[in-house]
């Protein structure tokens, strides 16, 4: 009963979370100078006036904020003004599949850099082995993913040939943009695998399984590693919404038509329902990650969940 209470906790933080973001959102966007209608070429004000009054633009603030939720409670996230022809649901079904393939692929790629990196960083402690390996995370850490980006589409694009450097065009054109930003974030998850490693390695009980005989092998996988993972776990959170949003500058350079690309042609054109069905999608998605993360969290740490239970 007490586990259920604090899921339902959970669960009621994450709405009340999303609400304050669309509703700042929203109003962010409407106090932004300028307008959707207001490009290079001067239109008529009995025009601009029609086309306002059309999408309920005329309307006073708060009352399109309350048409707004109600059209979302029902599902409605409206049309794009930009995409004409297109609901928002539409771009956004259009564009999620790439901007969660480069994400999911990222976050894959750091895991399986950054926890083997860690754990031998970790196993061999104080030595050159470990020298090099957090030597090469402080690298992925300061290099940043616009630098990275172009580096990898050079080499692996152009000079090898193995991917494409521009585009989505075949099922492996995820790999570069995903690699872009698993180094970043595996660089992050190489340092905390370590630290929570040898946190986990110098206590008392490992020190007795030493003492006893048992392989090193045991005791890191059999022993240390799902204590020393935790850090990972609470970062997993963070980084998958940097992930996330670290797409849209990779999105750009690798010319990809993915959501963060859809999101910033909204923000510079005022394209009000796609901005903030933009910000809603990716909201739900992170809070929803934060929640899984929570409850994993709360799995793996035993004093957590009698804390909590």
């Amino acid at each position: 009963m007490d586990q259920t209470r604090y899921i339902l906790s959970r669960l009621g933080q994450s709405l009340l979370a999303l609400f304050c973001i669309i509703t700042i959102t929203f109003f962010i966007a409407r106090l932004a100078p300028g307008g959707p209608f207001n490009d290079d070429k001067a239109v008529p004000a009995h025009i601009q006036a029609k086309m306002e009054a059309y999408y309920g633009l005329d309307k006073p603030l708060p009352v399109q904020y309350i048409k707004y939720i109600g059209n979302l409670l029902t599902g409605d996230f409206g049309s794009s003004f930009g995409n004409k022809g297109f609901t928002v649901a539409e771009v956004i079904a259009q564009g999620a599949p790439i901007s969660l393939a480069i994400g999911l692929g990222g976050l894959l790629f750091a895991l399986a850099i950054g926890i083997p990196l860690g754990t031998l960083a970790a196993s061999r402690k104080n030595t050159k082995t470990d020298y090099f390996s957090m030597s090469f995370a402080m690298l992925g850490i300061c290099i940043p993913t616009f630098v990275v980006g172009p580096l990898l589409a050079i080499f692996f694009g152009l000079r090898l040939g193995w991917f494409n450097a521009w585009g989505w065009f075949q099922p492996t054109d995820w790999i570069l943009p995903s690699l872009t930003l698993g180094i970043y974030y595996g660089a992050y998850i190489a340092r905390l695998t370590r630290g929570g490693m040898l946190e986990i390695l110098g206590q008392d009980y490992i020190r007795t399984a030493r003492a006893k005989g048992v392989s090193q092998f045991n005791i890191l996988f059999g022993h240390a590693f799902r204590g020393g993972i935790i850090p990972v776990v609470n970062f997993l959170g963070p980084a998958l919404a940097g992930l996330i949003s670290g797409s849209f500058v990779v999105e750009t350079i690798f010319g990809l038509d993915g959501l963060g690309q859809h999101f910033i042609t909204a923000a510079t054109n005022r394209d009000y329902p796609l901005i903030l069905g933009t910000v809603f999608f990716y909201a739900v998605l992170i809070i929803t990650v934060n929640f899984l993360v929570d409850l994993l969290q709360v799995w793996l740490n035993p004093r957590l969940r009698a804390a909590r239970a």
